[in-house]
């Protein structure tokens, strides 16, 4: 049997920023997260991760940059089980145009995605 935490105790275990250094939207989409995070009322810490070599892109599943990982969740739930990895800029489709930073309502639907799943058991 578990115990099912309260809303206001979950909280993602592991929020991820990914990029690259000369990466035009790596800090914007830092800063995207932490105000996502205090929209929501959210208490996690951010990692920011720099990912400088193709091997090293490939152990962490980096997909581009920026991604934005929530305990693991690419918020792009299309690109989740992606085998694309490397170091390159990465862009987001959304309405059918291409930009550099996902839409803050998929940092927010991936954030309430794992906070309903916290605690509760595989």
């Amino acid at each position: 049997m578990y115990q099912q935490r309260s809303p206001v105790e979950r909280s993602p275990d592991e929020v991820e920023v990914l990029g690259f250094a000369g990466c035009p939207n790596y800090l914007p989409a830092l800063r995207q997260v932490q105000a996502t995070l205090e929209n929501i009322g959210v208490q996690s810490a951010v990692e920011l991760l720099q990912v400088n070599s193709d091997e090293l892109a490939t152990q962490t599943r980096f997909l581009g940059s920026p991604s934005i990982r929530v305990n693991g969740l690419d918020v792009e739930v299309a690109a989740r089980h992606s085998p694309h990895f490397g170091v390159g800029c990465r862009t987001y489709v959304v309405l059918g145009k291409r930009q550099g930073l996902p839409p803050q309502q998929w940092i927010e639907d991936t954030i309430r995605e794992v906070m309903a799943n916290v605690g509760v058991p595989a």
